[in-house]
């Protein structure tokens, strides 16, 4: 997993429990990374940071799920101030969101060949509503989730979003529906 979404979870640790909840999180961890020190730009394993959230959900009594959940959506607007030429001014969360496999992954990938990045694809169905199928072996739907809490946050668009399949109940794909609320302002 890239480096900087370690910095962006230290990051939030840091800003919601103090420097020494994050101490504590590497000292209960065991991590590959020596002294839990991550690089925005290295490379380091999945299990790291699921290790992290795993001891961070024992110390807090919150599910993992939840954490990382939580977590992403405390990490896009960082993600989203890394490379703003993927939001322009007509730029909405739904399209957005329809851009992550197409535009901003194959990007990444440009950077990164050896990036393990999930796959999405969509099914448009009406102009308030987004399918998303997210494909991955990672199976981090929490996260997605999170990030599409997090996209409708730096919108300022509601999105109500169903999580009505998901791979780990041995389906072939995690299926999010969402539903793009109309502003009222």
């Amino acid at each position: 997993m890239h480096g900087v979404i370690f910095c962006l979870f230290k990051k939030m640790v840091v800003t919601r429990l103090g420097a020494e909840a994050w101490d504590t999180l590497v000292e209960r961890t065991p991590l590959t990374t020596t002294g839990g020190l991550f690089l925005g730009t290295a490379t380091y394993p999945d299990a790291d940071l699921l290790g992290l959230v795993g001891t961070a959900s024992a110390v807090t009594g919150r599910p993992v799920g939840d954490l990382l959940r939580a977590f992403a959506r405390f990490a896009f607007p960082d993600l989203a101030a890394v490379n703003p030429a993927f939001i322009g001014p007509e730029t909405t969360a739904r399209s957005f969101l329809e851009s992550v496999d197409a535009v901003i992954h194959s990007e990444v990938h440009k950077q990164q060949p050896m990036a393990n990045l999930p796959y999405f694809t969509y099914e448009d169905t009406e102009p308030d509503r987004l399918v998303m199928l997210y494909s991955s072996p990672r199976n981090l739907c929490d996260l997605v989730a999170g990030f599409i809490d997090g996209v409708g946050d730096y919108f300022g668009q509601e999105i109500v979003a169903e999580h009505t399949l998901c791979k780990r109940d041995g389906h072939p794909h995690c299926r999010f529906e969402l539903q793009f609320v109309p502003r009222t302002d």
